[in-house]
């Protein structure tokens, strides 16, 4: 009963020190995320479920897709630039292209 009692004041602590997900902190206490939803109204702690309002969910989604689209960028830059490292060698070494 003690260790339990620990693991989920430790994952109380993280839930709000560190802004893990109920997800994450449910898993820490070795409860479902119904249970540490619970425990922590229990505890006088409101869940983040999630953007509560049209507008946040909105900025959350267009923060995200920013996100992608730069990743999407790298990737490409940094596929192109590999691309070109390879016709490199292959020209340096006389190899046919496949």
């Amino acid at each position: 009963m003690y260790g339990r009692r620990m693991r989920i004041r430790l994952a109380i602590h993280r839930y709000q020190a560190e802004g893990i997900s109920l997800a994450k902190a449910a898993s820490l206490a070795g409860v479902s995320w119904a249970q540490m939803k619970d425990i922590l109204v229990e505890y006088g702690i409101e869940p983040c479920l999630g953007p509560e309002t049209v507008e946040e969910a909105q900025e959350e989604v267009a923060v995200l897709r920013d996100y992608l689209e730069s990743a999407q960028a790298r990737v490409e830059q940094a596929g192109s630039g590999l691309s070109l490292r390879v016709a490199r060698q292959r020209d340096r070494y006389g190899l046919e292209r496949h």
